[in-house]
């Protein structure tokens, strides 16, 4: 029985070594820790030096490899990190349908991780979209929500951004004066944290309050502010879209002249960008201003290269959705390979169980059949034995009755 039991065990450890060092054939190759957090914080670069030269395709394309490598070997905070950048870049590119839908896996993210921080980003991206949309009522669902869930975090830089929200869904139903107090507790917040692009983009939202109130002298004194602060900033394509608003101010106060000089110096900055939302802002605006001087022959080659801008803005478009697109379906595919890897797996694993039960079944018939063929020898040998022990009993007991015999004594008895 010792040795039985011995065989079962040296069974249970083959098949367990067996089983590790599949799994250890089959299991991914876990990339270097270090090297995966060194890869990351180079996209997260890469995103950031695109997108602060306003080359926003670029950052997508950036934010999207972050994203990939994050899905593979990062955390869950790093997805989160890059589909924010994917939420809020798609907006910027205009492509409505790609930020609602990085925006929605936000809250996806936000559910897992029950972080009411995420939530409020997730809805303050969902109400930007819709206000480029122009549909005023998802616009402030969404802004509401944003600063309910900032509130509820605690997270004051989140509530400021959320507020910001709130400020432009109050502009658009014309409620200016909420919108302006919003406004400027913004700017007070991000003047003090010394964020001067935060701060200007706050002046930006001021001033686009006071010209839609009708005050463009004082629109354009904050837009010529804004302009300056831009400059300090290198901001490229801020520098640009400050440019169109002050020529769009100055055409509306009937000063086109003043306005075309101004356009005509930037536009080596809008071509150096090369950012077909830019140059399309930026041609169009150009076009109103030279119909106002009256050159409606340069007001329509103007007109002209701003609808070629938008095409090639909404081709631009359509490659980054086609190449996200694919590169999704390539995920699914080895996503599905692994699948099938792991099935392949299970099934193998699972044969390997029915044949060591099949065999530990086998070994306890033998040593079953074993001990019965030695219980039959033993007892077959005990029987031979006794018959043996039982024949020289006899003999003995017949010689003995024979020399009895012979002297005349009695036999002895049975």
């Amino acid at each position: 029985m010792i040795f039985g039991r011995s065989i079962r065990r040296f069974a249970i450890l083959t098949l367990a070594l067996s089983a590790f060092v599949l799994r250890a054939q089959t299991a991914p190759t876990v990339p270097d820790p270090l090297g995966v957090r060194a890869a990351l914080e180079n996209a997260e670069k890469q995103h950031r030096e695109t997108y602060t030269a306003s080359k926003f395709a670029e950052a997508i394309v950036a934010a999207r490899q972050g994203l990939a490598l994050a899905e593979r070997a990062g955390t869950i905070d790093d997805q989160v990190q890059f589909v924010r950048h994917l939420a809020y870049d798609n907006y910027l590119m205009g492509d409505s349908d790609s930020s609602i839908e990085y925006s929605e896996r936000l809250l996806d993210f936000a559910e897992r991780l029950d972080s009411n921080r995420i939530r409020a980003q997730a809805h303050r991206y969902l109400s930007q979209v819709y206000e480029a949309m122009n549909n005023d009522a998802r616009t402030r669902s969404h802004a509401e929500s944003s600063l309910r869930f900032a509130q509820l975090a605690g997270d004051e830089e989140v509530r400021i951004a959320a507020l910001t929200a709130i400020g432009v869904s109050q502009a658009r139903a014309g409620h200016y004066d909420t919108a302006l107090k919003a406004f400027e507790e913004c700017r007070a917040y991000w003047a003090k944290q010394r964020r001067p692009w935060n701060t200007v983009n706050s002046l930006v939202n001021i001033a686009d309050v006071v010209a839609a109130r009708g005050d463009l002298p004082g629109a354009l004194q904050r837009y010529e502010e804004i302009l300056a602060a831009r400059v300090e900033n290198k901001d490229l394509s801020g520098q640009v879209r400050t440019v169109v608003s002050i020529a769009g101010i100055l055409r509306r106060l009937g000063r086109a002249n003043e306005a075309l000089p101004r356009l005509l110096a930037v536009r080596p900055l809008a071509e150096s960008i090369g950012a077909h939302f830019v140059l399309a802002e930026f041609y169009s605006n150009l076009a109103q201003v030279q119909e106002g001087v009256g050159d409606f022959s340069a007001a329509l080659g103007s007109q002209r290269r701003a609808a070629a801008e938008r095409e090639q803005l909404v081709g631009e478009r359509a490659r980054l959705r086609a190449t996200e697109l694919e590169a999704r379906l390539d995920l699914l595919q080895k996503q599905q390979a692994i699948d099938q890897l792991r099935t392949q797996v299970a099934v193998h694993e699972a044969r390997l169980r029915a044949a060591a039960a099949d065999l530990a079944q086998d070994r306890s018939y033998l040593i079953a059949l074993i001990d019965g063929i030695v219980a039959i020898v033993v007892v077959a040998l005990s029987g031979w034995l006794v018959m043996r022990y039982r024949g020289r009993s006899q003999r003995l007991h017949a010689a003995v009755a024979g020399a009895l015999k012979s002297t005349g004594l009695p036999p002895p008895a049975e």
